[in-house]
């Protein structure tokens, strides 16, 4: 991917720009919905997850992970 570069993904049929952001070294989401959402990728032990900033783990955060994770722009 483009570092800092917007992309787009299809969720739920929806074209969505996605804004990767920097931020001292780690890398986060926003995903243009109503209202846009921030999700990010952690490592909890040896797993990975995508959460949702400020709802933690969330099944919309791990589908618009994988879409951000299959686009690799």
């Amino acid at each position: 991917m483009a570092k800092d570069e917007d992309f787009y993904i299809t969720y739920k049929g929806k074209q969505l720009r996605v804004s990767p952001v920097s931020n001292e070294g780690n890398i986060y989401f926003v995903v243009h919905l109503q209202p846009p959402i921030i999700i990010a990728e952690s490592m909890v032990g040896e797993s990975w997850f995508w959460y949702e900033a400020g709802k933690g783990e969330t099944p919309e955060a791990a589908e618009l992970g994988a879409l951000i994770e299959d686009a690799d722009v």
